[in-house]
């Protein structure tokens, strides 16, 4: 799915039971201290805690959440 936070924004992401990949197309966003840039791509195991998503210009996320086997 295509995720778009206006600048300013965040994002609070449920825990989720799959592997979930995050690729940002455009602008970066802010989470656990690092800043994800546009080209940036990061995936987290199931079961993972997402923290908090911030972003100060605006960020534009593919969000692909895979499959529960």
């Amino acid at each position: 799915m295509l995720v778009r936070i206006p600048p300013g924004g965040q994002l609070i992401p449920p825990c989720h039971r799959g592997v979930l990949q995050h690729y940002v197309l455009e602008g970066q966003y802010e989470s656990e201290g690092n800043l994800f840039g546009s080209g940036s791509y990061r995936m987290m195991p199931e079961h993972y805690d997402v923290a908090p998503i911030t972003t100060q210009g605006g960020v534009t996320i593919l969000m692909i959440f895979d499959a529960v086997g």
